[in-house]
C-alpha cells in the first residue's frame, strides 16, 4: 500500500440485517489499486459481513431469553400459603440478578409471590412522562402499575444500596421506590 496516494471514504447507515437496526460505519480505504473496506459499530457478524459467522450465531441458544426464564421461574413453593400474604414483586431493575433469593426469602416465610408480567413500555412511558430518569427505571413503574391494577396490595421494592462489598448500586435503582 502507498502512503503517498492513501484516501479513504466512510459511509454511515443502519444495518437492515435484523430489527436492531445498528449504526454501521463503513471505511473504505484506498491507495489507488488496492482497496480495503472495515466496518465497525456492528454488533454481531452479520453487519459486518461475515454471513457464515451470523448462520452460526443464529444456531446458537438465546441464552438472555433462556436465563430470564429460570430467574424467574416461579411456581410458588411448598411453603407458600395465601393466609400468610401475598407480595407483589416487579420484574424489573435489580430484580433480574435478585429474585431468586427473595423468593427463597418469601417462600420460606409461607407468603405467595405475585410477579408482574407483559411488555409494558406504553404503560410505563404514562407513567412518568419524565426525560430525567432512564428508561429501565420508566419500565419498572410500569410493572408496579401493573401489579396494583390487578389488585395486588403489597409490592416488595428492597433498598439495595451494594450487592458488593465496596460498591454501590445505580442510584436511580436505589431510589426507584421514592420516585
Amino acid at each position: 500500500m502507498r502512503v503517498e496516494a492513501l484516501t479513504y471514504d466512510q459511509e454511515v447507515r443502519a444495518c437492515s440485517l435484523c430489527p436492531n437496526a445498528c449504526k454501521l460505519i463503513a471505511s473504505t480505504f484506498s491507495d489507488g489499486g488496492d482497496e480495503r473496506s472495515f466496518t465497525v459499530g456492528n454488533r454481531c457478524a452479520r453487519g459486518a459481513g461475515d454471513e457464515e459467522a451470523a448462520r452460526d450465531a443464529a444456531r446458537l441458544p438465546d441464552l438472555f431469553s433462556y436465563r430470564a426464564r429460570r430467574v424467574f421461574e416461579h411456581k410458588g413453593g411448598p411453603g407458600a400459603r395465601p393466609e400468610r400474604g401475598t407480595v407483589g414483586i416487579v420484574r424489573a431493575l435489580d430484580m433480574y440478578e435478585l429474585f431468586p433469593f427473595w423468593r427463597g426469602v418469601f417462600e420460606s416465610l409461607g407468603v405467595e409471590i405475585v410477579l408482574s408480567e407483559g411488555e409494558l413500555s406504553a404503560r410505563a412511558l404514562q407513567t412518568i412522562p419524565s426525560e430525567s430518569i432512564c428508561y429501565p427505571a420508566k419500565l419498572a413503574h410500569g410493572h408496579l402499575a401493573e401489579l396494583f391494577d390487578r389488585g395486588v396490595e403489597r409490592v416488595f421494592m428492597p433498598y439495595v444500596a451494594s450487592v458488593v462489598a465496596g460498591g454501590s448500586a445505580c442510584p436511580v435503582t436505589r431510589g426507584i421506590r421514592w420516585f
